[in-house]
């Protein structure tokens, strides 16, 4: 998505059920699932369970969701600094989620007409089914347009230390992900799979 509200010079204001970012860098996260590998607490079997295999479930997520809007000053400003742009002169423009959906359906009409590199440098053209999906708030799995499905961390921060101690995701780490992509200074010119391999090595989502 950002990837392509680079190339594409327009950056949605919401996405639909995904709103809330529960982001967490991956070393934190290596450490929570540490802690949590290491944790003496067993799950004890209810009352009435009728089986000795007990099925236990921990959600890894933030539990300090911060907004996406609370994080486009940060993005806006590492994207207007981002070369290549197919048109330089041309600001990155925030607007609504169905205009963006809408700007992306028509790059991926120019993407048909033969520009190799398109895929590439526009990436959410592969998703465009999915990107659909998120119109009016009615994503599968969860949301109702204000923010995404809410998973329990109770139990996950009572366990591990690190996610006790996690805080909401903000300009700092926003700022070191986008240049860690090649966005606003840093790994200038990552396309394809070497972005694709920088984008996996910095977030858990």
């Amino acid at each position: 998505l950002i990837a392509s509200s680079s190339h594409l010079h327009a950056l949605p204001s919401t996405i639909p059920a995904f709103n809330d970012i529960a982001w967490i860098p991956c070393d934190l996260a290596a450490k929570a699932l540490l802690d949590l590998s290491l944790s003496s607490v067993i799950p004890q079997p209810t009352p009435t369970s009728t089986t000795t295999t007990l099925h236990h479930t921990l959600n890894l997520t933030n539990p300090n969701p911060s907004s996406w809007s609370s994080l486009l000053p940060t993005i806006l400003a590492h994207l207007s600094i981002s070369p290549p742009h197919p048109h330089p002169e041309q600001e990155i423009q925030i607007v609504d989620y169905d205009s963006w959906v809408e700007v992306l359906h028509s790059s991926s009409t120019t993407n048909m007409q033969g520009d190799s590199d398109s895929v590439d440098k526009n990436p959410a053209i592969k998703l465009l089914d999915f990107f659909d999906s998120l119109k009016g708030g009615d994503a599968d799995g969860g949301g109702d347009g204000d923010g995404c499905t809410v998973l329990e961390t109770n139990e996950t921060a009572g366990r591990s230390e690190t996610v006790r101690a996690l805080k909401g995701v903000g300009p700092e780490w926003m700022g070191l992900w986008l240049r860690q992509w090649g966005f606003g200074g840093g790994r200038n010119g990552l396309v394809g799979e070497d972005r694709r391999r920088a984008e996996e090595s910095v977030v858990v989502t």
